[in-house]
């Protein structure tokens, strides 16, 4: 688990737990990785890796966050930098409003984003709703229904993604991830 900065930092480390293969730190269950108003904090290659992990059971993530919260929206820079794993929108609780989940799909890394001037006119919102204290709120205001999921559930509803040491059957993975397995080695070493 983090808190922004913490909850990027928490990613890299959840990656490479997941993907080391002398199984120093995983052994029959995955990575279960819970971050709070986290940056986005890799490129389009550790995305892809990240998603292989994912697809394979290895790693699972909750990507916590106010819905206005600006900070997780950064860095944008052009697109490069991208988020990874299952979104969960804390909105109003005044409101009343369900969360939302959101989990990123591959056409959307590449278009979602804030250009940099938006990024530097939200650092208002960013105090206001980036605290680590209006996220506990709304976290509690939640409870209730986030106590009836499990994240790996979510991943089954969201993408049909199983934990590979389960009971359910493993989804085929797109040929494409597939493909980027190739790769993976020269991102984990």
């Amino acid at each position: 688990t983090g808190h922004s900065l913490g909850g990027a930092l928490a990613t890299i480390v959840a990656f490479h737990a997941a993907a080391d293969k002398a199984k120093r730190f995983i052994k029959t269950s995955p990575v279960m990785l819970y971050s709070v108003a986290s940056p986005r904090c890799g490129g389009q290659k550790f995305h892809e890796m990240f998603k292989v992990l994912e697809e394979n059971g290895k790693l699972r993530h909750a990507r916590l966050y106010n819905h206005k919260d600006r900070v997780p929206m950064l860095p944008y820079l052009n697109g490069y930098y991208k988020h990874v794993g299952l979104g969960i929108a804390f909105r109003s609780s005044t409101l009343k409003l369900p969360p939302i989940l959101d989990y990123p799909s591959y056409s959307r890394w590449q278009k979602r984003g804030m250009p940099l001037l938006d990024n530097l006119s939200s650092l208002l919102d960013a105090i206001s709703y980036h605290s680590y204290a209006k996220t506990r709120a709304r976290l509690v205001f939640y409870i209730k229904q986030f106590s009836k999921m499990s994240l790996e559930q979510e991943y089954h509803n969201v993408w049909g993604l199983h934990n590979a040491n389960s009971n359910l059957v493993t989804v085929p993975m797109r040929k494409s991830m597939t493909e980027n397995q190739a790769n993976y080695s020269s991102i984990v070493e």
